[in-house]
């Protein structure tokens, strides 16, 4: 199974860390949601902002996939006119 796993993620595209990527970090670390040691956090939310991407998986329910995070997020991308991507964990996707 983990091969499997493996051979359809060869096929999806890489998104590079940009700067626009890096930019977009660091304005997402600006608002104090992330604190300064989970910038790998802010860099995967801002790689989906960038690439346009429909959903951003994650694991991390503690700084990413979590309520009270992605509400902060909600109320920084309606002041700051982002389009903050969906949030969800992978269990969550496939129950929609």
């Amino acid at each position: 199974m983990a091969r499997k796993r493996l051979e359809k993620l060869s096929s999806l595209p890489w998104i590079a860390i940009d700067s626009a990527v890096e930019s977009i970090a660091v304005q997402f670390l600006a608002t104090g949601i992330f604190p300064r040691e989970m910038r790998p956090d802010a860099v995967h939310l801002a790689a989906a902002t960038v690439s346009n991407a429909d959903y951003l998986l994650t694991w991390n329910c503690r700084h990413l996939a979590n309520a009270h995070i992605i509400r902060r997020l909600q109320r920084e991308a309606a002041q700051k006119g982002w389009r903050l991507r969906t949030i969800c964990t992978p269990l969550e996707l496939m129950e929609s």
